[in-house]
């Protein structure tokens, strides 16, 4: 009894306050839930479906999204149970971190989200807790974002330097810094006032420009929603000084004088400007003054001045043109007494002199060069602009002349061609040179001419050159070429004679070079099928006479090329003989002395190792039996002086054996 009374004491203790049953377990509170922007600024989270409207300036950093439980209900979810964010935006999505003590979700990272739909899906893992009466898994909220004109919006340009003044420098800008742009969402655009009105600059798309030339730009960002903002800057063009001359002609009335009237207008601070006379046509500047407004001078002329401002880089030219008052003026001329103005490889030097004279009366000179000297002429080897500075000794008055002197020395252009570039032992070529500007062309040998031919004399690389002497100023230039004489192949054949039977192969041993080629023709008497030429080795012929009541011949002419030349050639002879020699030894038993070169001559053939002709004696007798030849084999028994018919013959060889047999002479109609 007391035990059902304390346990039912424990229960009524520990029993929670529970939901209502088909009560959400948690839900988001929009009321404590912020949208965060780029700037940092919070603001509430918009109601589910409505809009939230975001200045265009802005963007979506991050989110604080807050849970709220059903009373009663967070306990079932502080230990069991875990929360899932996922936030939808366009084509992304984001996994939020949840932060239980706080029950907030947050995005994992700072972002740059822009105007759309955000779709918030939070989920329980565990749903629902056991015992709870509350029924939802997960919850779902969307929003949307639009953009909308942000009245604060503005910009600024900043150039440097300040304030924005161009220079006469080289390379003289100013930096046009515009306002950043708010976010990626905009876009920046720079134009100048052309014509009246504002021209895009191509390209000009960034915050920042550098403006090269003076005028009016216009920086302009653009953004969603139709957001605009623009500022103008003026680039102003360099300041520059102004000479003002009070009298642009002015006489020289002694030798000498200031040149006067002459002020500078300028804005800048004082000791900004430097000053620097130039003298022409005669004029002298005296005492080095020409860092002055009013230098002194010395003779009639032209001075110029320069007025150069030292901060900008800016100047002003006038000239002031000083005419002969008077005072005697002594007139200067400088003459080349070598006839021209120009050294080159003919006129290695010059000489000139100075002439001077008053214009009224006369006086002795005193001479001072620009090179020093102070004689009235000088010679000179370098190209120069050469002044003198004459003073009359009579009244001190100075006269003043200059000269340039120009040089020269461009050496010729010429080509030099051959008719080959590669020739044979004992071959010619013919080397040509050509050059645009009339020019005379040395041969080594002393040869004049635009021809030459030379024959190289050493296998390998020759060289040939030509001087080419340019007529207009006479410098001179070596062109070479270069012949190659390639060497003749080597070729040997041996044995030169061959001896072959009817129907058999023979090969010639001739050899050569491995980077030459043989080449052949073959002249046949009796043989058959031998080709006339050929090239490369001769191996493996067939010999086969074309009557083998005869012996045949085949002389073999070869000779070996490399490149385009030839050995020298050799000559094989191949012996054919009919099947029936005895031993060697050949008998014909039928002459033709018909004259077609078949059978012309009675050819006995001897054994290859008998022998010489002249130890074989013979004797032919008609058929009478006188005796018509006796002579040996070294000379042959003329065929031609008998007639036609049957002849006897006895050949007697040197070992003392006496050959009997007949031979007919049989002419062919």
């Amino acid at each position: 009894m007391w035990l059902f009374r304390f346990l039912c004491c424990v229960a009524v203790l520990w029993m929670p306050l529970l939901p209502a049953r088909g009560q959400d377990c948690f839900s988001i509170n929009t009321a404590l839930s912020q949208v965060i922007y780029t700037s940092g600024q919070e603001v509430a989270l918009p109601v589910g479906g409505s809009k939230l409207l975001m200045p265009c300036t802005q963007r979506v950093r991050n989110f604080t999204f807050r849970i709220s439980f059903a009373p009663g209900g967070e306990r079932y979810f502080e230990d069991s149970t875990q929360f899932v964010g996922i936030l939808n935006y366009g084509s992304s999505t984001f996994v939020l971190q949840y932060n239980e003590s706080q029950n907030i979700f947050r995005l994992a990272s700072d972002q740059q989200l822009g105007e759309g739909a955000y779709t918030l899906t939070l989920s329980s893992i565990m749903c629902t807790p056991h015992g709870s009466l509350c029924n939802n898994c997960f919850v779902q909220y969307s929003f949307f974002v639009e953009y909308v004109n942000d009245p604060n919006l503005s910009v600024e340009i900043e150039p440097e330097p300040a304030p924005a003044v161009l220079t006469c420098l080289p390379g003289s800008k100013v930096l046009l810094k515009g306002t950043a742009l708010p976010h990626s969402g905009f876009q920046a655009q720079w134009a100048r006032l052309v014509g009246g009105q504002f021209v895009n600059i191509p390209g000009a798309t960034a915050t920042n420009y550098t403006a090269t030339i003076s005028g009016t730009y216009l920086y302009t960002i653009n953004g969603p929603a139709g957001c605009k903002a623009t500022n103008l800057i003026s680039v102003k063009p360099p300041e520059r000084p102004v000479i003002q001359v009070a009298e642009p002609q002015q006489k020289m009335n002694s030798c000498a004088q200031p040149i006067t009237g002459i002020t500078v207008d300028d804005s800048s601070a004082p000791n900004n400007l430097l000053f620097n006379w130039a003298a022409s046509q005669g004029g002298i500047i005296l005492g080095g003054g020409s860092n002055t407004l009013s230098p002194v001078i010395g003779t009639p002329g032209v001075y110029t001045l320069v007025v150069r401002r030292i901060d900008n880089g800016c100047a002003d030219t006038a000239a002031v043109n000083v005419v002969a008052g008077d005072i005697p003026v002594v007139q200067v001329t400088i003459e080349s007494t070598s006839g021209t103005d120009v050294l080159d490889c003919k006129n290695t030097f010059l000489t000139l002199r100075a002439n001077a004279s008053l214009s009224v009366g006369s006086s002795a000179y005193s001479f001072q060069w620009s090179n020093g000297a102070t004689s009235e002429e000088i010679s000179i080897t370098q190209p120069s602009i050469y002044a003198v500075t004459v003073t009359a000794l009579d009244n001190s008055c100075l006269g003043y002349a200059d000269r340039a002197i120009f040089q020269n020395i461009q050496p010729p252009v010429a080509t030099l061609t051959s008719s080959r570039d590669t020739v044979c032992a004992g071959e010619s070529v013919v080397l040509s040179v050509t050059s645009p500007e009339p020019a005379t062309f040395h041969w080594p040998d002393g040869t004049l001419g635009n021809l030459f031919t030379v024959t190289p004399s050493l296998d390998g690389l020759n060289k040939y050159a030509v001087t080419v002497t340019a007529n207009a100023n006479g410098c001179s230039a070596v062109f070479e070429r270069i012949i190659g004489r390639l060497a003749y192949p080597p070729l040997t054949c041996l044995p030169t004679e061959l001896t072959l039977y009817h129907g058999s192969r023979g090969s010639l041993n001739c050899t050569t070079t491995p980077t030459a080629q043989l080449f052949w023709s073959a002249t046949s008497t009796n043989v058959s099928n031998i080709p006339p030429t050929g090239f490369g080795p001769v191996q493996g012929l067939f010999f086969e006479l074309s009557s083998v009541r005869a012996p045949g011949r085949v002389v073999f002419v070869v000779f070996a090329r490399q490149g385009t030349c030839n050995s020298a050639p050799a000559q094989v002879t191949v012996q054919v003989l009919p099947p029936n020699t005895n031993e060697g030894l050949y008998i014909p038993e039928v002459i033709t002395p018909d004259g077609d070169g078949l059978g012309d001559i009675w050819e006995i053939v001897l054994p290859p190792d008998a022998a010489a002709p002249s130890a074989y004696e013979l004797l032919v007798y008609n058929r009478l039996g006188a005796l018509v030849w006796q002579n040996t084999l070294a000379t042959p028994f003329a065929a031609d002086r008998y007639p036609d018919g049957v002849y006897f013959y006895v050949l007697n060889t040197p070992e003392g054996v006496a050959i009997r047999g007949a031979v007919s002479i049989l002419r062919r109609r």
